[in-house]
């Protein structure tokens, strides 16, 4: 069921995920047409093909008519990531893909010469559109993208002996298409109701204006710097070097300064290169940092140095991919030799996860069953009832009216279940199910009645749970009593709201 790779108004599988750009989303889905069944694994193939399509810039000076050369360069650019994180090469994680294509970006800015102005600069707006496009944070990384280039772009101007006033139509127009591909999303999204559960508590926190600090900061800051300075950004331990977050900072800086000495950048560029990887390393870790103490405020998981590193190293992968891209990009265009390129598949081979990679390309068999097995686990008998009870309701319409059954599925309020949704949704596509909590000794109709008219949904469905739930339904009913695991249509006509029961 689709609507040209996306859902109508109300319709996103993942409602709670629904403002998340599709780039990656939209190139899995085609990945999808390979097959005329759905095949799980065509959505992973889709991922790391798209990673390849990112870093293969990277390879354009390469001896073409020397396959061996290429061999090994594809080898090497499959395999970089995994120096952030062994989740790179075990997942579909968008903050990696977004990091190779903010190193891109980056590599482009600086790589000027033989290139005519009009692909010079197209070049970098498709780079900014599509980081935009991969995943929301991907404005903050746009904008560090944006005085990346500034830096050099002034820097070049002022060697030429130019003004920034005599030039910057063509930055006008990098940022502009940015922009507009951003805002474009961002309209579509307002247009057809789609809001991700983070966006709605962000924006929910910032209109309050009352956010207090969690009561574990401090704690939480331990953990935060001893898994920034201390663990592992991937924690499979490889034959090689296994790199901290601020290992690999420290080594950033140092190739920076190497890179002078070497005469691959020059002073000034040396300076503004220097100085916008200190600058933004403080502002993206730091931001990292406060969504961990805001946004995951209750996730208890990262009260652990080796979780935190795990986290840091995926939230921080722009930062770190990009800058390792750049810097291969920046030796490679300077140094166009085989020495060079041996040296960067030395460096990636001692510090990237090799068995994050061995796992990706056949390691995953061995435990495949096991992996299946925990799946299945996560669906509760509860689950399972409403599942089929959903599949029932799937075969009653035509495929056109798929995207009208937004379900929403109450839950038991003292039970923590939200990662166990993401199970059922999957299960339960391509029906979008959205999810709250029921709890007959806390909440009011009038409070039921809100979460039904901000739900969206055309469907209400709950599990049993304890106490009588008659009182929270009464005036929506016409006198009938709730039936738990049972499906109503709810009809919201001039103010009142009416619960129909279907099956």
């Amino acid at each position: 069921y689709d609507n040209n790779g996306f859902a109508g108004k109300y319709g996103n599988v993942a409602p709670e995920f629904g403002d998340y750009p599709p780039a990656i989303q939209l190139f899995k889905w085609f990945f999808l047409h390979l097959s005329p069944v759905f095949k799980e694994g065509l959505m992973f193939g889709a991922y790391h093909c798209l990673n390849l399509i990112y870093a293969l810039p990277l390879l354009v000076r390469l001896k073409k008519k020397n396959p061996l050369f290429l061999v090994f360069g594809l080898i090497g650019i499959f395999l970089l990531p995994g120096i952030i994180d062994g989740i790179a090469v075990e997942g579909t994680c968008a903050d990696v893909t977004m990091g190779l294509v903010y190193g891109a970006f980056l590599w482009a800015a600086y790589d000027n010469k033989g290139h005519a102005e009009i692909f010079y600069f197209s070049r970098m707006a498709l780079y900014l559109s599509v980081l935009v496009l991969t995943k929301s944070v991907g404005v903050e990384w746009a904008f560090f993208g944006m005085v990346f280039f500034l830096l050099l772009y002034k820097g070049r101007l002022k060697e030429q002996g130019l003004g920034f006033r005599q030039k910057w139509k063509p930055v006008f127009g990098v940022g502009a298409a940015c922009v507009f591909t951003e805002g474009s999303w961002l309209l579509f999204c307002l247009l057809n109701r789609r809001v991700a559960k983070l966006t709605g508590a962000g924006v929910k926190m910032a209109l309050d204006g009352n956010f207090t600090l969690p009561d574990n900061t401090m704690i939480k800051m331990g953990h935060f710097l001893r898994g920034f300075t201390f663990h592992p950004m991937h924690i499979e331990s490889t034959w090689g070097i296994d790199l901290s977050a601020l290992a690999l900072l420290v080594l950033i800086i140092g190739t920076v300064v190497l890179f002078y000495k070497i005469k691959i950048f020059e002073a000034w560029e040396c300076k503004r290169i220097l100085g916008f990887v200190i600058l933004t390393a403080f502002a993206a870790y730091g931001i990292i940092f406060l969504g961990h103490i805001t946004i995951f405020a209750r996730e208890l998981q990262y009260l652990d140095d080796a979780v935190m590193a795990k986290s840091i190293a995926r939230y921080g992968a722009p930062f770190s991919a990009g800058l390792i891209y750049f810097l291969m990009g920046a030796v490679m265009e300077k140094k166009n030799r085989p020495a060079v390129y041996g040296m960067c598949l030395a460096f990636i081979l001692l510090t990237t996860s090799l068995p994050g990679a061995y796992q990706t390309l056949c390691g995953y068999k061995s435990d495949l069953a096991e992996n299946l097995s925990a799946r299945a686990d996560m669906i509760e008998e509860d689950a399972h009832i409403f599942l089929k009870k959903a599949g029932r309701l799937r075969e009653e319409k035509a495929e056109g009216d798929i995207f009208e059954k937004r379900t929403l599925y109450l839950r038991d309020e003292k039970v923590v279940h939200w990662v166990k949704d993401t199970y059922i949704s999957y299960e339960a596509s391509p029906i979008p199910v959205v999810y709250s909590g029921i709890a007959t000794d806390i909440l009011t109709e009038t409070d039921m009645q809100k979460r039904i008219r901000e739900s969206h949904a055309k469907y209400l469905y709950s599990d049993t749970v304890e106490g009588n739930p008659d009182a929270l339904f009464t005036g929506m009913l016409a006198g009938e009593n709730f039936e738990y695991e049972t499906f109503y249509e709810i009809i919201d006509t001039e103010g009142t709201l009416r619960l129909v029961k279907i099956q």
